[in-house]
């Protein structure tokens, strides 16, 4: 695998936040990572109030998520051979 800046890392995080409720297994899943790059990842996404816990457990995209998501893919279409 080849290597992903923070951002695309992100991306792909917040991507599979926005497809509904998730555990915690499928973002390591959706996002490639390990238990120890979720564990750096994931508490960036919570307390930076980016995903947000529904009373079952699961985890979707918070309204400040679909922002950020929306401003990282612009960027990524604005310079795609950053992630070619």
């Amino acid at each position: 695998m080849k290597y992903r800046s923070k951002n695309e890392i992100l991306v792909e995080l917040l991507e599979a936040a926005s497809a509904g409720p998730i555990a915690k297994t499928r973002f390591m899943q959706d996002g490639h990572l390990s238990f120890q790059q979720l564990n750096i990842y994931f508490p960036y996404l919570m307390s930076n109030e980016l995903i947000v816990e529904s009373e079952s457990g699961r985890y979707s995209l918070s309204p400040k998520g679909l922002v950020l998501l929306k401003a990282l893919k612009s960027a990524q279409d604005l310079m795609p051979e950053l992630h070619a």
